[in-house]
């Protein structure tokens, strides 16, 4: 693949932003592509098991399920204390061998497995567990923190040294296993939250095996999780906590509003609406994709160059989500009724209320991208904070009011007002006009008609080679 097919308006820029690498030697949409392959890959997996899932526990059980991911995804989130974002920037800069980060990073999982352990027991003999998930799957948070926490920690080294085949991987064997785990319990009539959430579980166990794998066994060390290199941990946490900070409060920005729903609602609307935002959520493939294959390679970038480059992955990002969106809002309505049932048929209205804030949100992404590239991560956070303070208004007067759609408009409206901000720093920081991440120019259409007559090209060429093969 080439290099200049992001659609780089000049040559001078698309020489400048090769770093000395020949143009068709380019490896970013090479990388792009099979980060959104996989992607497509993991969610129709996970679609599939979304499926089962909603077929098998009903919008309570789903519910239920979805609460025990979020929150354990959350303590992980925090645990993981910027270490993390700080190996990926500090590996990407070539400032610490992959031994001692990741030596430094079983350390915090140890820690925080203890921790959490203790935490789980004094809770569980303390309350009553039903407040949070429903039976004895309250204790499977003492397997699932340390779990998720493994992983990751341990996907942001392989971005960080662009071992892109390794994290996709990794991520397939996760969704791959969850997938295969429900389809086995649904047909064994077996498909309990208890069984399904220690499958879960184990795929995180999985993952984090595969993604050693890539990174080298030879540099994981016993002696290195108990013994970390503390100058390098404190520069960890130093460089990535502030970035960690802004994702969990990103993170709350995403789902916060199922844990209030579950407050002031119940927890099979909490079922609903996890299938509304999960099916809304697949517009962000592209998005994800991009933001995830940029960000090594914007680290590596100055200021200038980052920026253009960002730009024009904005805006094509933003009209590939565009697309993506209306389609999605056209067939939601069969989808739901056909896929999950009647129970669930209420997604539907919170799939479309959802759509422009997910088409927002893409571009934000793209954005907060570069602003890591550049060290920004202080300004991410606050523009994080910024929207869920909206988040957390909007949600105590919609959500009372209208339910899951106030859930879903709540949300809409705050994934709109991070992109507002992000472009807006974009522009005081850059210099260039926002109107460059939003508006497609001539040299994108072009872009795309070039696309086309490669893909033309290369299908005629084959023809003419197999008809010349068979005669």
């Amino acid at each position: 693949m080439e290099q200049d097919r992001l659609g780089l308006p000049s040559e001078g820029l698309r020489a400048r932003v090769a770093e000395g690498a020949p143009a068709r030697g380019g490896r970013l949409l090479f990388n792009v592509n099979l980060l959104f392959l996989t992607q497509v890959a993991s969610y129709a997996l996970r679609f599939g098991a979304g499926v089962l899932l909603a077929r098998g526990l009903g919008p309570e059980g789903r519910g239920d399920y979805a609460l025990f991911v979020l929150s354990t995804s959350m303590a992980a989130s925090l645990a993981t204390m910027g270490v993390g974002l700080g190996s990926m920037y500090h590996i990407g800069k070539d400032r610490y061998s992959v031994r001692i980060l990741l030596g430094n990073s079983q350390f915090v999982v140890l820690v925080a497995g203890a921790v959490g352990l203790l935490v789980t027991i004094a809770v569980g003999l303390a309350v009553d567990t039903s407040a949070f998930v429903s039976g004895d799957v309250f204790w499977l948070y003492v397997v699932a923190l340390p779990a998720i926490l493994e992983y990751l920690l341990l996907a942001p080294l392989l971005v960080g040294q662009g071992r892109f085949a390794g994290l996709n991987l990794a991520t397939l064997t996760q969704v791959g296993l969850v997938a295969t785990g429900a389809l086995a319990l649904y047909l064994a009539d077996e498909f309990t939250l208890l069984s399904i959430i220690s499958v879960w579980c184990g795929s995180y166990v999985a993952a984090s095996f595969v993604a050693v794998a890539f990174l080298g066994f030879e540099n994981w060390s016993l002696r290195a999780t108990i013994r970390p290199d503390s100058a390098a941990l404190r520069n960890q946490i130093g460089t990535g906590l502030p970035g960690q900070a802004g994702n969990v409060v990103q993170f709350l920005n995403y789902r916060l509003d199922q844990f209030v729903l579950r407050g002031l609602s119940s927890r099979g609307n909490v079922g609903i609406y996890a299938v509304a935002a999960g099916m809304s959520e697949t517009v962000w493939w592209v998005a994800n994709s991009v933001a995830m294959a940029l960000l090594p390679r914007l680290t590596r970038m100055d200021t200038e160059r980052g920026a253009e480059v960002t730009s024009v992955a904005c805006r094509n990002t933003l009209l590939v989500a565009l697309l993506a969106a209306g389609g999605l809002a056209a067939v939601s309505p069969l989808a739901v009724r056909l896929l999950f049932g009647s129970a669930f048929t209420d997604a539907t209205s919170a799939i479309l209320l959802l759509m422009p804030g997910i088409v927002a949100m893409s571009g934000a992404k793209i954005i907060l991208s570069y602003m890591f590239s550049q060290g920004r991560m202080v300004a991410s956070s606050l523009i994080a904070v910024v929207a869920l303070g909206g988040t957390v208004l909007l949600d105590l007067v919609l959500i009372p009011r209208f339910g899951i759609s106030g859930a879903a408009a709540a949300s809409s409206i705050a994934y709109s007002i991070s992109f507002a901000l992000t472009l807006a720093y974009y522009q005081r920081i850059t210099g260039n006009s926002f109107l460059a991440c939003l508006l497609i120019r001539p040299a994108d259409v072009e872009l795309y008609l070039d696309l086309v007559r490669r893909a033309r090209r290369r299908v005629s060429g084959r023809t003419l080679a197999e008809r010349g093969s068979s005669s």
